[in-house]
């Protein structure tokens, strides 16, 4: 009897049921980005963008939560300074997913590095340019914003006040969405 419960507690999982992976799905797209390509904070080696990606799946409560946060804002830009660079860019549509697919916690963490980029950071001083979907120059900021923008459809259907994380969820999304809704029209259309 002690053995069969001893080889119970071993096959049980050791994450809590809330701490889940994100789908291997989400990761793909971002895979296949060749990350060395856009301009990025001189400190981050070729895998450090990937890196802060991955760990979304470490997110499972506030802690955990702060640290993914502070790692990712830290790879696509300086959050000391409240900047970020171009590689930020692609990263908005792997945050959306995160909404659709993630823990409370991963969607909390998501939505606090939404709602900073829509804000109060801005672009490096040295980036205020960058290619967009187009080939063409547009303002980083624009193109930040229109990313941001197209996440919309997923913040949206986040379920209303809950008292997961505290309620932090549905007030994150409702500050974002405002955000949203008080960007400036872009050179870009929409």
């Amino acid at each position: 009897m002690r053995n069969a419960r001893r080889i119970r507690f071993l096959l049980q999982p050791r994450f809590p049921p809330h701490m889940n992976d994100l789908p291997e799905s989400v990761f793909h797209d971002m895979d296949q980005i060749d990350w060395s390509s856009f301009p990025q904070p001189g400190w981050n080696t070729k895998n450090s963008v990937m890196m802060a990606l991955r760990d979304f799946n470490s997110v499972h409560d506030d802690q955990s939560s702060e640290k993914v946060y502070n790692r990712l804002l830290y790879a696509l830009g300086n959050n000391h300074a409240g900047t970020y660079f171009p590689v930020a860019i692609p990263v908005i549509a792997f945050l959306g997913d995160v909404i659709v697919f993630g823990n409370v916690w991963q969607r909390v963490t998501a939505l606090d590095v939404l709602i900073d980029y829509s804000l109060s950071f801005c672009p490096d001083p040295q980036f205020s340019e960058s290619p967009g979907p187009d080939g063409r120059l547009h303002s980083l900021e624009d193109l930040m914003r229109k990313a941001i923008a197209n996440v919309r459809p997923a913040v949206e259907k986040l379920p209303p006040r809950g008292e997961q994380a505290g309620g932090r969820e549905s007030d994150l999304a409702k500050e974002l969405l405002a955000a949203i809704d008080g960007f400036p029209p872009t050179q870009m259309g929409s």
